[in-house]
């Protein structure tokens, strides 16, 4: 009889277990939907954005006014440098205050430049920061309206570091990002705030 209940008990054990399983486990699973990926070279649309190659010619006005500028300084600078070698006298009052004035315009020079460099990066940093969320706005928008599940960065670099070694042509919306981007670049140049 004790045996009759351990087989009873064992067996209603082995039902209640297989009862647990097909109801955490054994329910019916969905169908994936077929998935759809998509490539975008997001170095290329950075680097050969319209905003980007403009923002880089902008920047060579900018660094060609901070040349002139330091150009200018230097100028100043050299004319009391010669003065203090040539005309004025060590010792004197005159002497001293222009090696002053010399020590000023040196320091200005470089605190202009150092300054210059400092704001440079800042801005760079944030127009980066602002020019990716357009592109990842834009990703995502193109990849809802084309129903794409995925969409990798195709990345360019090194071969240590690809993370992608393969992609059909017809996944790459690089183009059609770069593309969009620029369209909506133009028409934010044109719109009056």
């Amino acid at each position: 009889m004790r045996k009759t209940s351990m087989m009873a008990v064992a067996f209603a054990g082995v039902v209640m277990a297989a009862l647990v399983y097909q109801i955490t486990f054994g329910q019916e699973t969905k169908p994936a939907l077929p998935l759809k990926v998509a490539v975008v070279d997001v170095s290329k649309v950075l680097s050969e954005s319209q905003e980007n190659l403009d923002r880089r010619k902008e920047f060579q006005v900018k660094e060609q006014q901070i040349k002139d500028e330091l150009q200018r300084m230097g100028k100043e600078a050299d004319d009391i440098k010669r003065e203090l070698e040539i005309a004025l006298q060590p010792g004197t009052k005159a002497y001293s205050d222009r090696l002053l004035e010399w020590m000023y315009k040196q320091a200005n020079m470089k605190a202009y430049e150092e300054g210059q460099k400092k704001i440079f990066e800042t801005e760079t940093r944030a127009w980066m920061l602002s020019m990716y969320d357009k592109l990842v706005a834009e990703i995502e928008k193109m990849a809802q309206q084309e129903g794409i599940s995925l969409v990798f960065d195709r990345d360019v670099s090194p071969v240590q570091d690809r993370r992608l070694l393969y992609n059909d042509p017809q996944l790459d919306l690089t183009d059609k990002i770069l593309e969009t981007l620029n369209r909506a670049y133009d028409l934010a140049k044109t719109t009056p705030k």
